[in-house]
């Protein structure tokens, strides 16, 4: 009981932190969410998919039959593919079907550069090659009847002179944005007093960059999200993890709609973020890894001040319940901790993303 169940105590000042660790308490949580995650795994892979590489599909074609020029195909070679990998090939974009009664293929559309060639060349006759590549290809009709704000008000004109104009006051609320965010929480901690608890109002400014945001969206490609268990997982846990960070505030209306405010912002920049169809964003092929590692320091920061008791109105609030025949005890500050640790990780998965695929989805 001891090893499984620790507490320590930095000393005995107003300021120290009594921190509790319950190994079994935190085991059960990551073992339903790996469960969750396997489910989430089963459910969205097909028999074709690879489980990891989402975005790829296995192409299995003959080793030393395989050719990347169609008139220097060795014959057979289009027959031998087309039984191995037949109904892969399908709806690629890359690989296209020329003959309906044969289903024979054009090698010469498979583009690969010059190292993958030279090892497809150097192959035995025995050895067989495995090609990833982009495993269903769609598209998506965009324009102002496509977008959230004509899904709400069913207007054309009113979508058109709504969003030009908030457009042209993108500066502005994405400067209210970058600003309000380190005032609220600097007014939390009333470390200074000439920044008052009070401050903490001004995390509403997040609202019109949001909303700018969220009205340009496009409602086909907020539906595929929405599919995605990459959604839910890192939304859901924001959305307790918060929760459990109000109730240390005694759900102060202040601090309640700072954490409505950035899970609103948290949803429309980071999970919503693929929806943004606008020309500028894909024709910039960027990198969108300056929002995302933005909002991981602000959620970090947060709970790291929340959790080593910087927040003078936070109080570590016990709650306690009963299940079946056994007694349980719940932390407040403690599950802050535990729900945000993993829509951490899936931020950080978003950035590896965007910085090694710039100009790509991170969820769909």
């Amino acid at each position: 009981e001891a090893i499984a169940n620790t507490t320590s105590s930095t000393g005995d000042e107003p300021w120290d932190v009594t921190r509790h660790t319950y190994i079994r308490s935190v085991a059960l949580t990551r073992f339903l969410l790996l469960l969750a995650y396997f489910f989430g795994e089963h459910v969205g892979t097909t028999g074709n998919e690879c489980s990891i590489l989402r975005n790829s599909a296995r192409r299995t074609v003959g080793g030393a039959q395989f050719s990347l020029d169609k008139a220097t195909a060795p014959a057979g070679a289009e027959n031998e593919t087309d039984e191995t990998g037949r109904e892969e090939v399908r709806d690629t974009g890359t690989i296209e079907e020329t003959n309906d009664a044969l289903e024979k293929c054009d090698f010469d559309e498979l583009k690969l550069d010059e190292a993958h060639e030279k090892a497809i060349e150097n192959l035995r006759e025995e050895e067989e090659v495995v090609v990833l590549m982009p495993a269903e290809e769609f598209v998506i009709p965009h324009g102002p009847k496509r977008t959230v704000l004509y899904w709400l008000c069913r207007d054309v004109g009113t979508t058109v002179k709504i969003n030009d104009f908030l457009d042209g006051v993108k500066e502005p609320c994405a400067y209210l944005m970058l600003l309000s965010g380190p005032i609220a929480n600097i007014a939390m901690t009333e470390a200074f007093e000439w920044v008052p608890f009070e401050l903490t109002w001004v995390g509403i400014l997040w609202a019109p960059d949001a909303f700018r945001k969220l009205f340009k969206l496009n409602t086909k490609a907020v539906g595929l999200i929405i599919r995605e268990l990459d959604f839910w997982i890192p939304f859901v846990m924001m959305c307790l993890s918060f929760f459990s960070a109000s109730a240390s505030f005694g759900h102060e209306a202040a601090v309640v709609q700072f954490f409505i405010e950035f899970i609103l912002s948290f949803t429309i920049n980071v999970l919503l973020a693929d929806a943004d169809l606008s020309k500028r964003k894909i024709e910039s092929k960027g990198s969108g890894a300056f929002k995302y590692i933005s909002m991981l320091l602000g959620a970090t920061t947060f709970t790291v001040l929340l959790t080593f008791d910087h927040f003078p109105r936070s109080e570590n609030r016990k709650y306690y319940f009963h299940l079946i025949y056994n007694q349980g005890e719940v932390e407040v500050v403690s599950m802050v901790a535990r729900f945000m640790s993993t829509p951490l990780l899936f931020i950080t998965k978003f950035i590896v993303k965007s910085l090694v695929y710039k100009g790509r989805t991170v969820i769909i």
